[in-house]
């Protein structure tokens, strides 16, 4: 399946989004709408219900937590080259995959734009300020 915008495009809207969070003083965000992901990337996918997240690092660094029936649809489908996996089992904890993540981008003490509404229970920790990790 090709890429839906050309990479130039892509490239575009995420030198606009990394410029407009180096304004809000913020240094990286976390998507977890797929129309987010979509609309930066091309990321294309049936996964809506499960835990997906894109970081993308004011440096314009990209990295998509996604699951395992993912991984073709968003190699395919995407600019992303940092895909990381986790796999759906009961122990399965995502959220620390993405901890881990965000720790390798350097990420701790630094100031996330969330998108808190994306998942109900992520709206109903939003803070009345950027994440801080």
């Amino acid at each position: 399946m090709p890429l839906h915008f050309s990479e130039s495009e892509l490239a575009d809207r995420q030198a606009r989004t990394c410029a407009a969070l180096v304004d809000a003083g913020l240094d990286g965000l976390l998507c977890f709408r797929q129309e987010s992901m979509f609309w930066l990337t091309g990321y294309d996918t049936f996964g809506y219900v499960y835990f997906q997240c894109l970081y993308l690092g004011a440096d314009g660094a990209l990295t998509l937590l996604t699951r395992a029936p993912d991984l073709r649809q968003a190699q395919l489908t995407s600019v992303i080259g940092d895909i990381r996996v986790w796999v759906d089992r009961p122990d399965a904890s995502p959220a620390k995959q993405l901890r881990e993540i965000l720790d390798e981008h350097g990420c701790r003490g630094k100031r996330l734009g969330v998108e808190w509404e994306a998942y109900p229970k992520l709206a109903l920790f939003r803070l009345p300020h950027p994440l801080t990790c």
